[in-house]
């Protein structure tokens, strides 16, 4: 991995995938946003007390770190449930609306941009052909095989392998 830092949301990306124009990606910290207190800096999540403008401004400080068009993108989070159900999605409801109640997410939608949340669990990323897929493995998703279960869902509803 190498390390990016944008001025304001500095990002993890895997440098093999730099190399596809079309896979835009990147793993945030907890640096470069405007949440305060515990949350600080970088909260991608509404949760406790947390303002919404604050997470708007901090996930629009990480789509214009992933591309320059990216801040007209749409977002798609999940609604996380530390298990292992997949969504396919088509579209996304803004950073403040799950998209579906999953840990993992694929999209062959040009300009959508998947999130997930990851504190001690492990994130998946997965690039094919057109597709993109996103995984939250904790224990249980990574017990009941849900970076496996990504991939086969993506096979089957694409054809890429």
């Amino acid at each position: 991995m190498t390390t990016h830092e944008p001025p304001r949301a500095p990002l993890e990306r895997v440098s093999a995938l730099d190399e596809d124009p079309a896979v835009v990606h990147g793993f945030t910290t907890r640096r470069g946003g405007v949440s305060g207190g515990p949350l600080a800096s970088l909260n991608l999540a509404l949760r406790g007390e947390e303002r919404p403008e604050r997470v708007l401004e901090n996930w629009r400080r990480v789509a214009a770190a992933l591309h320059p068009d990216a801040v007209q993108w749409r977002i798609a989070v999940l609604e996380q449930v530390h298990g292992d159900r997949i969504a396919q999605l088509h579209d996304g409801a803004g950073p403040l609306e799950p998209a579906a109640t999953a840990d993992a997410a694929f999209t062959t939608e040009p300009r959508l941009l998947l999130g997930i949340r990851t504190a001690d669990c492990v994130p998946v990323l997965v690039a094919g052909p057109g597709v993109v897929g996103v995984a939250h493995s904790g224990w249980r998703g990574t017990a009941a095989g849900i970076a496996a279960g990504l991939i086969a869902r993506i096979t089957e509803a694409t054809g890429c392998e």
